[in-house]
């Protein structure tokens, strides 16, 4: 059973007071109410000796008839002595705590005990493998209420808040964000023996995941969109032979426990499994991962009993294989025979004999004792060595026989039953035939990693290494590289690559003038669980496949997307991987910023739905297949914890599989086809049009484009009419709201009919409209035009709903006993300057709605609609004022005001992002996790 959840971690429950008893509360008001208490010794005492306990106490159950004078004390207390700015400080769940005591709530306190005492963590395995000396582990924690449903988040403006009972409704928002608090969720394993008082932690690393709700029961009304559900992704290596302080487990039965510290809330539990029993020989040790009964906790049982774990295992005869090479007069034979479910690492040993027996019946018989038992070799003719894996062991059993004559040779292992046996035949052939490879295509691998490769000779090996040194076993991993008729060295590269690695296979074909036709070779070849595409000249990270395979096999996703990492220049989707997602929404999680296919594909999606490249597009044809991928598959997840590809921007100028400058036909027939899928598998409404975004950018940064370029007039026609008559039905107002205005502006010409306006509005920009600028007009923000063109067009299509502002800082310095910062402000994609700034400091407590007005000096304008400024921070401006606050400027046009902006977001390259400023002992000048730029005042 899991423990009470805690609701300060850093409170010592050991440590809780009699809160009941009226000496505590005197004392405790005689030291707050001290002349000359200092600031952070009463923050302390509010914290460790008021909120802190009278959550813990109420949660706990203990003497419930005195809660209500506990209250009162507590109520009495803070009221008197301490400042509302001290909840500020407070851990996130605890603010709400102190809001009610303040107000002397004793009925939601009451309640709200009731609710964050009933709250569970379970941690549950979703794999676990062995993996050399460790057994693997991966496992998810997620929190439930009092009734067992699953605890939600309610998600806005980037922000997390609790979800209470309607009685809850007049507390105040900023009381219910528990954001740091999730964000800093973490679960941390260890093994318990058993029996004895013996504990040690296991080396683990923990994601926070964003998951949506599911409605309780099938049928039922869909969850809101807004709430979401947090877990916790672990994954952990327990190493039984150095777990205990560097030192092997001692023997017994040890249960893995999961502490959970999420929103707010620490819990301690068993961590549970439904998987079936992974038994190892670990060093000479017997183990064995399970899950015990009834409760379902995963355990390790460390050489509990002194019969051999062969007893249990029977080697597969059936899929054994023989291989013989003749030597002069001896032939040697090596005979495979996998053991399903064992894992024995390098360092073990087995115990068995090999008879080798006269097919025709003589007594004469050759006995070879089987080798090692337990790391003591034993020096006789025959040898058993071992491969292990994680689903499995393969035995190899090296025979010699003469070479005259056929012979029967039978292996037995510990106790286990003696095998049937195979007939030796003579060898056929000259004697220095070579030796036959076994075929392991009766292994399928878990992934099959495509590369199309043209004209790729200074890229190609290191592109083929990263995937030689991935994590996941080789035996797991199959390579297909197709070389597309290159004129370069590649091919020859690729072939002295291809021994180096058991399942790397090189196809040579003809040019075809893309990556679809390899790529599509690679698919119908590959045997593989998954699919991975993989660029020529770019890399893996050597945890990539391995993570990926997981995540994919734990959550059941068809589509695995892993952070992708620019290099050498190369940008990078940033909006795709903000968080680790295990369901991902299309819409909601941006996954249409990420079409590249270098992701993880479960093949038996792809052949489901029958999805190749298309080979008939000149462009595009990866943002095709990747759509139609994710729109039809059950589940798709995002891990963002890592980079897990590495993106090259390409130096040279050798001729390449890339697209660019692509014409007005091949990003037509990009954009339609996209729009088709979407249309196909996307009901109209929100969703649809969000997902439609990557849609009209084709059009407005493509086609447009080609338009306004354009010179014949009669094919310009032509074309915009079938712009129009292709994407014009599906435009709308929900379309509109995602793009901004100078984006949507001449998309709403060109499907009004509007056409040479549209155009002349694009060659304003040379066809690029995301050039556009904005001006401001009599205290309005409008897309600045010429030409006349301003007054042809509406003036709500030019209309930007807000001013938005940016701010560039350019440096922090020290002057007078004053802090000085310089920062460029302007509207974003404004070209009209300023005429001044406002300068604040605000309460990073959002709840107390404090803003201190700081002087601005007016440096200059360095470029068209930027002001420089310099504010001034100084002690004074701070005095009374404790706490953390940050900088926020706002650019001023007349009566308009831009929107706030926090100055540090944004800095210039001369600026060190770590940079940090002391005014005075208590004063520091710095800019914190998040890159805005904050003071703090300490006294």
């Amino acid at each position: 059973m899991s423990e009470v959840p805690r609701v300060d971690p850093s409170f010592d429950v050991r440590e809780l007071p009699r809160l009941w008893e009226s000496s505590y509360w005197d004392a405790l008001e005689s030291r707050l109410g001290a002349a000359g208490a200092p600031e952070e010794g009463i923050a302390r005492d509010h914290h460790l000796r008021v909120v802190a306990p009278v959550a813990e106490y109420m949660c706990s159950g203990q003497h419930p008839g005195r809660r209500e004078h506990v209250v009162a004390r507590a109520h009495e207390v803070v009221t008197a002595h301490v400042s509302p700015d001290q909840d500020a400080s407070l851990p996130g769940p605890l603010r709400l705590w102190a809001w009610l005591l303040r107000e002397h709530r004793t009925p939601l306190l009451q309640e709200l005990a009731r609710l964050d005492a009933g709250r569970t963590a379970s941690t549950t395995v979703d794999a676990a493998w062995w993996d050399g000396a460790a057994l693997r582990l991966r496992a998810t924690t997620r929190w439930s209420g009092p009734d067992g449903a699953p605890l939600a988040l309610h998600s806005t403006a980037g922000r997390l808040y609790r979800v209470l009972p309607s009685s809850f409704e007049d507390v105040p928002g900023e009381m219910l964000d528990v954001t740091d608090a999730v964000d800093a969720a973490t679960t941390k394993l260890a093994v318990r023996h058993l029996g004895k008082r013996l504990e040690w932690p296991v080396v683990s690393r923990s994601v926070v995941v964003h998951e949506p709700m599911v409605p309780p029961v099938a049928g039922a009304a869909p969850a809101d969109p807004t709430d979401i559900g947090v877990a916790i992704s672990t994954t952990a290596d327990l190493a039984p032979l150095r777990l205990a302080d560097g030192r092997p487990l001692p023997r017994g039965r040890w249960g893995l426990v999961a502490e959970s510290m999420g929103f707010g809330f620490t819990t301690r539990g068993p961590v549970l499994a439904a998987l079936p029993a992974r038994p190892a020989l670990v060093g000479g040790r017997t183990m064995v991962a399970r899950s015990s009964p009834p409760e379902g906790q995963l355990q390790l049982v460390v050489e509990q009993a002194d019969r051999s774990l062969l007893d249990d295992i029977e080697p597969d005869w059936s899929r054994s294989s023989i291989v013989s090479a003749r030597d002069g007069v001896r032939q040697d034979h090596t005979i495979r025979v996998p053991l399903s479910g064992l894992h024995v690492d390098a360092a073990t040993r087995l115990t068995g004999t090999v008879s080798i027996e006269p097919v025709r019946g003589s007594r004469r018989s050759v006995r070879s004792a089987v080798l090692r038992r337990y790391g003591r070799v034993v020096t006789r003719p025959g040898t058993v060595t071992l491969e292990g894996t994680h689903s499995g062991t393969e035995l190899q059993l090296q025979v010699p026989t003469p070479v005259r004559g056929r012979w029967t040779v039978r292996p037995r292992l510990s106790n286990g039953p003696t095998a049937q046996g195979w007939e030796i035949p003579p060898p056929v052939g000259p004697a220095s035939a070579p030796e036959t490879a076994p075929d392991n295509a009766a292994t399928p691998a878990d992934v099959t990693v495509i590369i199309p490769a043209y004209n790729v000779e200074d890229y190609i090996e290191e592109c083929i290494r990263s995937v030689f040194a991935q994590t996941l076993p080789s035996e797991r991993v199959e390579i297909l590289v197709v070389d597309d008729g290159s004129t370069d060295d590649t091919l020859l590269r690729l072939e002295k690559l291809a021994p180096e690695h058991p399942r790397m296979r090189v196809v040579s074909q003809p040019n075809s003038g893309s990556a679809s036709r390899p790529r599509n070779v690679a698919l119908d070849r590959a045997t593989g669980r998954y699919i991975f595409c993989l660029d020529a000249d770019d890399m893996l990270t050597p945890w990539a496949l391995e993570r990926l395979v997981d995540t994919a096999d734990s959550t059941g996703s068809d589509v695995v997307l892993g952070k992708i990492q620019g290099i050498n220049g190369h940008g990078q989707p940033s909006k795709t991987f903000q968080r680790t997602v295990l369901d991902a929404d299309l819409a909601r999680d941006h996954l249409f910023h990420a079409m590249t296919p270098h992701k993880l594909f479960r093949r038996e999606h792809l052949e489901t739905i029958q999805l190749r490249f298309h080979e008939d597009m000149s462009v595009g044809e990866d943002v095709i297949f990747v759509a139609e991928a994710e729109l039809t598959a059950r589940k798709i997840s995002i891990l963002a914890d890592d980079a897990y590809y590495q993106w090259r921007q390409r130096t040279d100028t050798t001729e390449h599989m890339s697209k660019s400058g692509a014409g007005f036909e091949g990003i037509y027939v990009k954009a339609s086809r996209l729009a088709a899928l979407i249309e196909k598998h996307v009901e109209p409404g929100p969703r649809r049009e969000a997902l439609m975004r990557r849609v009209y950018r084709y059009v407005y940064h493509g086609m447009l484009r080609n338009l306004a370029l354009e010179t014949d007039d009669e094919r310009r026609a032509e074309n915009a009419a079938r712009v129009r008559e292709t994407f014009g039905p599906l435009w709308s107002d929900g379309s509109r709201a995602h793009l901004p205005t100078h984006l949507s502006l001449p998309l709403e010409l060109l499907f009004a009919g509007h056409v040479d306006d549209a155009i002349a509005v694009a060659r304003q920009v040379r066809g690029d409209v995301r050039r556009l600028r904005y001006v401001i007009e009599e205290d309005r923000v409008v897309v600045g035009l010429g030409d006349g063109l301003a007054e042809r067009i509406p003036l709500e299509w030019r209309l930007a709903p807000r001013a938005t502002s940016t701010a560039v800082l350019n440096g922090i310095e020290t002057s007078h006993g004053a802090v000085v910062v310089r920062a460029d402000v302007a509207g974003w994609k404004i070209r009209t300057t300023p005429d001044r700034v406002v300068a604040t400091l605000e309460r990073a407590a959002r709840a107390l709605g404090e803003a201190i007005v700081l002087p601005v000096e007016v440096l200059g304008s360095s470029t068209p609609g930027t002001l420089s400024i310099a504010v001034t921070v100084n002690s004074e401006a701070l005095t009374d004022h404790r706490g953390t606050w940050h900088l926020v400027v706002r650019p001023v046009w007349g009566a308009l005001e831009g929107e706030p902006v926090r100055v540090g977001r944004e800095i210039a390259d001369s600026v060190p992002e770590d940079s940090v400023t002391v005014l005075d002992a208590s004063t520091q000048v710095r800019r914190n996790a998040k890159g805005a730029l904050v003071v703090r005042r300490t006294a």
